[in-house]
C-alpha cells in the first residue's frame, strides 16, 4: 500500500493518506511536487511504501479502525441533527 504523509517546518508528520487506488504513478508524482511547490517550506509530502503484514500496516489498521468509529459516530449524530432540524422546521405555529 503506498501512503502520502506531511511534515511541517520542524519535520513532525502532521497528517497522511493513503493513494487513491485510480492514481497513477504519474499522476501521484506530480500531485506531490504540485503540494510541495505550493507548500514548501511550512510543509512537505512524502510517499512511503507499507509492506502488508508490516508494523506499520498494523499500526495503520488500528488508526483507521480508531477514527472510523469516531466519524461513524459524528456522521450518525449529524443525520440526527438534520432530522430533528427538519423536524423542527415543519412545526406550524397556531396563532391565538
Amino acid at each position: 500500500m503506498q501512503l502520502v504523509y506531511y511534515r511541517n517546518q520542524e519535520g513532525k508528520i502532521t497528517s497522511h493518506h493513503n493513494v487513491p487506488k485510480d492514481w497513477t504513478p504519474e499522476y501521484l508524482k506530480e500531485q506531490i511536487e504540485k503540494y510541495n511547490s505550493t507548500n514548501s517550506p511550512s510543509h512537505k509530502a512524502f510517499l512511503v511504501e507499507v509492506k502488508d503484514g508490516s508494523f506499520e500496516q498494523y499500526l495503520l489498521d488500528s488508526l483507521h479502525r480508531k477514527y472510523g468509529l469516531a466519524a461513524d459516530a459524528i456522521q450518525a449524530a449529524k443525520d440526527a441533527l438534520g432530522e430533528a432540524l427538519d423536524c423542527i422546521e415543519s412545526l406550524e405555529v397556531k396563532e391565538r
